[in-house]
């Protein structure tokens, strides 16, 4: 066999290697910012989700019930993932993230009050006045 073939042949089992590899570990198209850029609410509670896949189940109508709240901000989008209280109406913990404009996400705190909350401020975590 001559150095060429071997060549051609090595070349070609790596590309059906990476190819298959690739289609195995592959990556889920709807995670995919075409942009680079998070620009919908949508898109920033999906990045949370992905990030912490804890968050897979919110929102749910099950209880307790789970809701979602997505807020834009210059800098990118605050998401609050909350559990609301069942006879008591509020807001009775939440996890704030804060999802840049490239979809990287950070936590931005934790809310486990005494009583429930009509709202949250997703800046702070804390509900509001």
């Amino acid at each position: 066999m001559t150095k060429e073939k071997r060549i051609v042949i090595t070349g070609i089992t790596l590309v059906v290697v990476l190819g298959a590899l690739f289609t195995f570990y592959g990556y889920d198209k709807e995670e995919v910012i075409t942009n680079s850029e998070t620009t919908t609410g949508e898109q920033a509670i999906a990045s949370v989700k992905k990030t912490y896949p804890k968050y897979q189940d919110y929102p749910s109508d099950n209880f307790p019930l789970k809701t979602v709240e997505a807020v834009k901000f210059e800098d990118g989008w605050r998401v609050g993932m909350y559990i609301m209280g069942s006879g008591v109406p509020g807001i009775l913990s939440a996890d704030c993230f804060i999802v840049s404009r490239t979809g990287v996400v950070s936590e931005n705190g934790f809310f486990n009050g005494e009583g429930p909350a009509a709202d949250m401020n997703l800046t702070t975590c804390t509900p509001k006045e």
